[in-house]
């Protein structure tokens, strides 16, 4: 049920639609300074479905500290509101595409605990290389 604020006006249905549409969209946090990162969202962008959102992190409006943990690894939000990170996030964002079946089997358990050690040593070599003096002494002030 939507609320208007103003009981003697009604609710404009293409309103209510996009925001119940805004709310339900899944949301793929990343580091929009990553040449890697850009070139995996851009692959996203041309097959995944509507339903996900794409959020260049460096757009967020916070503070430094909190936005490290998001640069630090991908972060994906579903409609409910949980969120996913690292290995979990990107797996979660293909499902928005036909391929999506070719990424789970890096969820198996054996293959899991490999592949999510591989992703966060990357992650963490990758985070120091483009923040080395952390995300608050970034020479370009983008944050």
């Amino acid at each position: 049920m939507v609320v208007s604020r103003n009981s003697s006006s009604r609710t404009d249905p293409n309103e209510r639609f996009a925001r119940t549409y805004m709310v339900n969209k899944q949301k793929l946090f990343y580091d929009g300074a990553c040449p890697l990162c850009n070139a995996e969202v851009n692959q996203l962008k041309k097959c995944a479905d509507k339903n996900l959102q794409f959020i260049d992190v460096h757009g967020i409006q916070t503070a430094g500290a909190d936005i490290e943990p998001l640069l630090r690894v991908l972060h994906y939000e579903n409609a409910d509101g949980n969120v996913l990170t690292g290995l979990d996030a990107n797996v979660a964002a293909w499902q928005h595409t036909r391929w999506g079946v070719f990424w789970r089997w890096l969820r198996w358990p054996v293959i899991r605990t490999i592949a999510d050690l591989i992703y966060l040593t990357w992650a963490d070599i990758r985070f120091k290389r483009l923040y080395p003096d952390g995300v608050n002494n970034r020479p370009d002030n983008r944050l």
